[in-house]
């Protein structure tokens, strides 16, 4: 996890992935690993990894401020490039889930 955080502070993002991987591998229930992993996927332009490894942050902690904040960045990120493809329905969709997420 520590190599992940350095990696991170570094802007290597790639090498934080693995990183944070590697400590999900070891500790499924570890929020900081999965929400980190999820920051570093989305760092490397990676939206659907970054939704999984939140998922699974949140399965672990669903009240995890920080990873339900993150989410619904991702998920409104996501929302409005689907605005700007002009599929109406797939945004819709994602810009009500992002809105779930940062809620409480």
């Amino acid at each position: 996890f520590q190599l992940g955080v350095e990696a991170s502070e570094a802007g290597d993002a790639a090498r934080a992935k693995a990183a944070y991987t590697r400590a999900v591998r070891l500790h499924s229930g570890y929020v900081e690993a999965w929400n980190n992993l999820g920051v570093a996927c989305r760092t490397l332009g990676e939206p659907e990894h970054a939704l999984e490894a939140y998922s699974m942050a949140l399965k672990v902690n669903q009240n995890c401020k920080k990873t339900r904040e993150n989410m619904a960045i991702c998920l409104l990120e996501l929302g409005c490039k689907s605005l700007q493809a002009k599929d109406w329905k797939k945004a819709s969709s994602l810009l009500k889930r992002g809105l779930v997420y940062n809620s409480k």
